[in-house]
């Protein structure tokens, strides 16, 4: 429903409210009367209530969106992952137990208001508290939303901004009257007020955090006086959660929980409802890469690159440029977008040292092994030795981290004992950082390499480095597929393939002439991979589904029980040569598969090597790849094959 539209609320009102008119206006001489002055002051606030809340621009949008067209349903939990210790809230998973996962209780944050009449929602930075509190503001005065929420009980709400507040002399109470008895006349204070004691009232107050540290145990103090005056009322107030130290001891308390796969895909297909496509293909990227997929856990960086895609229909082919953005707005740009900046003890630290200290605590801190999650000490130690060189005294180094979690949120408490940054794609970058600076590159990628827990940080070595050949050089080295014979050695080449891929996919700055000899060997060792299958009478081919790419393939000798670990990491090259197209790749792959045509197709081997060069190449260039399919087919007789062509075509043309 558009801005401005006038649902009758005072129709899906529920009984209690609908017996109420009268009684919040008892003054009056008849129920007419008294309904005709309630539908007037409701349609007034809830024009300027929609006004307020029904669109959101965020950072970087061209133009507002209603805020209802792209909304998820937000998930919270009660656990407080700073206020837990590791183990309370994380548990073994795998066949070894070697790594954890989060065992947060999420719930739907509508289903927690209800049950709620005092409560605090916190999260981090772009976290989506604002958008929380304002879509509730939309459902309780728009019934169609309303419906589609986990809410039971119907409220008149009032949306409060903390920081305009803090601004004002009186109380809270005279605050939120003041804009329809501005626009109205002095008896709407008493249509609130009789309101508010029938309880039929939701006080949404936003942004605790963002109220100066001079006023704000002031209004955090008038927020508790609201509540002890108006018992009847529901008040919900949002708050970053490392903010939270003024603790309103008689509200429940909940944490956003980071969006989910479903979030994250419903939410990018409202951002692009009228290019269906467009939409595809973002999800698709996402999926396909780890470290993106961290990132958009979070609803502002997801909006990020929803901008950047909307805007070019492509995430930059330079990886780091994509973290460089997402740093630099949770950095500078997210409050001062808003006209906030937040006020710091520390002078001395600029930004700029800000991104100094962040590589040397994420390269340091995963020197001797990749540990995402930083104990209290260490950090504050790590902190330590790197303000002191800024005129800082050790002893800050606690003031320090809490000041730049409250601000940026790029460190955040993980538990009670222990700290990490949000997101591990975001240590992956700083630690890449530190590496360039202190001169480490090449020593952390001889003896990381064949490590896959590395491998966010080596693409990012290669991506930020003013000259990788070496690291480029080393990797295809390392990758050389002659003569092996051994599935698990070939596995290992096979990983080491997909990683070498993904450094060319990030963009790094090199010569022409190396990439296409990158190239070269990428294409070579795929139709080399094929050869050593074949030798085993193993016969991987190549085909499109909505998913992806997937590998039928036939056999007609023993068959390894190894096999499957084996065509693991190829499947997972094939996918990302899909997912993240290389022009350059694309014309090196066609070349080299062209070359096998002209020898013919006249068995599974040259078949094999045929296809896994052909198949991935869809996104790249489709219409290549559709001629080269039908090609296939007309050297080739086999009802199989046809079979598995008509499939990656029907995907291609759709």
């Amino acid at each position: 429903m558009g801005e401005g539209s006038e649902t009758p609320v005072i129709s899906w009102f529920d009984e209690p409210i609908r017996k109420s008119v009268n009684s919040v206006f008892s003054g009056l001489n008849s129920a007419v009367e008294a309904l005709d002055l309630f539908n007037r002051y409701r349609d007034s606030h809830f024009k300027m209530l929609w006004e307020a809340v029904g669109k959101v621009k965020v950072l970087g949008m061209a133009s507002p969106m209603q805020l209802s067209d792209f909304y998820f349903p937000a998930q919270v939990s009660s656990d407080i992952k700073r206020r837990l210790y590791q183990e309370e809230w994380l548990q073994p998973s795998g066949p070894q137990a070697s790594s954890k996962t989060q065992r947060l209780r999420a719930v739907d944050g509508t289903a927690y208001v209800e049950k709620s009449d005092r409560l605090v929602v916190l999260g981090g930075p772009g976290a989506g508290k604002t958008t929380f509190l304002k879509h509730l503001a939309l459902s309780y005065s728009k019934k169609e939303i309303f419906e589609s929420t986990k809410l039971v009980s119907s409220k008149l709400p009032f949306y409060v901004s903390l920081p305009d507040f803090s601004k004002f002399e009186g109380d809270l109470f005279d605050f939120i009257c003041a804009p329809l008895v501005k626009r109205e006349d002095p008896h709407a204070k008493a249509f609130i007020t009789r309101a508010v004691r029938k309880g039929l009232v939701a006080i949404l107050l936003d942004s605790l955090d963002e109220v100066p540290l001079s006023t704000r145990n002031q209004v955090t103090a008038k927020i508790r006086e609201l509540a002890a005056t108006y018992p009847e009322a529901k008040i919900v107030v949002s708050c970053r959660t490392a903010d939270y130290t003024d603790v309103l001891s008689a509200f429940d308390e909940v944490e956003l929980v980071r969006l989910s796969a479903d979030a994250v895909k419903k939410i990018v297909k409202s951002w692009f409802a009228n290019d269906r496509k467009a939409a595809e293909e973002l999800v698709q990227l996402i999926q396909a890469d780890s470290g993106l997929a961290g990132l958009t856990e979070t609803p502002l960086l997801l909006s990020l690159l929803c901008i950047q895609f909307k805007h070019d229909l492509q995430l930059p082919r330079r990886r780091v440029e994509v973290y460089k953005r997402c740093v630099e707005t949770l950095l500078r740009d997210w409050d001062t977008s808003r006209g906030f900046r937040r006020s710091t003890a520390y002078e001395s630290l600029s930004d700029d040292h800000k991104e100094r200290l962040f590589e040397h605590v994420a390269g340091t801190s995963l020197h001797s092994d990749q540990a995402y999650v930083i104990p209290k000490k260490k950090l504050c130690e790590l902190t330590s030795s790197y303000i002191r060189k800024l005129g800082l005294e050790s002893e800050d180094a606690e003031g320090v981290i809490s000041e730049i979690e409250r601000h940026h949120g790029i460190i955040e408490q993980h538990a009670m004992e222990a700290f990490c940054f949000s997101h591990a794609s975001i240590h992956d970058y700083f630690a890449a950082r530190y590496a360039l600076h202190q001169r480490k590159d090449m020593e952390w990628v001889k003896t990381r390499l064949e490590a896959e827990s590395w491998a966010g940080v080596i693409e990012f070595i290669c991506g930020l480095h003013p000259n990788p050949e070496p690291i480029f050089d080393l990797m295809a080295q390392k990758a050389g597929l002659a003569s092996l014979r051994n599935f698990p050695a070939v596995e290992r080449r096979a990983k080491l393939l997909y990683l070498i891929y993904r450094c060319l996919a990030v963009g790094p700055i090199l010569e022409p002439e190396k990439a296409a000899e990158i190239s070269d060997h990428i294409a070579n060792s795929i139709v080399a991979f094929t050869a050593v299958l074949a030798e085993a009478k193993v016969y991987p081919m190549c085909a499109l589904n909505g998913q992806g790419v997937r590998h039928p393939y036939f056999f007609t000798g023993v068959r390894r029980p190894t096999l499957q670990s084996t065509l693991l990491p190829f499947r997972r090259l094939t996918n990302e040569i899909l997912m993240s197209p290389i022009q350059r790749y694309a014309k090196t792959a066609l070349g080299r598969a062209d070359k096998i045509a002209e020898k013919g197709l006249g068995n599974l081997s040259e078949l094999s090597a045929y296809m896994n060069l052909v198949v991935p190449l869809a996104k790249a260039d489709p219409v290549a790849v559709m001629e080269r399919l039908e090609i296939a087919r007309s050297m080739s007789s086999g009802q199989w094959l046809n079979q598995i062509i008509d499939e990656s075509l029907s995907v291609i043309r759709q």
